[in-house]
């Protein structure tokens, strides 16, 4: 099992100069646990404010299934963590490449 925590910051800057820009900051942590019959490891992603709430808590099954639980409860599924982002943010972003990112 492989965990890293830490904080981030994003920024969205739309090329429609009538959307506004977006900016977000707080914590994550990230667990990768390996699975045991040699697919692709299970992937569990909090994401917290920077007041310590949990904004969501993602996680991916090492058969792909991915779910998020947003803050008021509400649960989305997808096929993947980077296309349940994508429709939870409404913007990609390549999570499911973190672990090899982060471990360079």
């Amino acid at each position: 099992m492989r965990e890293w925590s830490g904080r981030f910051a994003a920024a969205r800057h739309p090329s429609d100069p009538a959307a506004a820009s977006e900016a977000a900051h707080g914590r994550f942590e990230l667990v990768s646990t390996p699975d045991p019959a040699g697919q692709a490891p299970a992937l569990s992603l909090t994401v917290f404010s920077p007041f310590g709430q949990t904004i969501a808590t993602a996680s991916r099954a090492p058969t792909g299934v991915a779910t998020v639980v947003l803050a008021d409860g509400r649960q989305l599924h997808a096929r993947s963590l980077d296309e349940l982002l994508h429709q939870a943010l409404g913007y990609r972003l390549p999570i499911e490449g973190l672990p090899r990112w982060l471990d360079g």
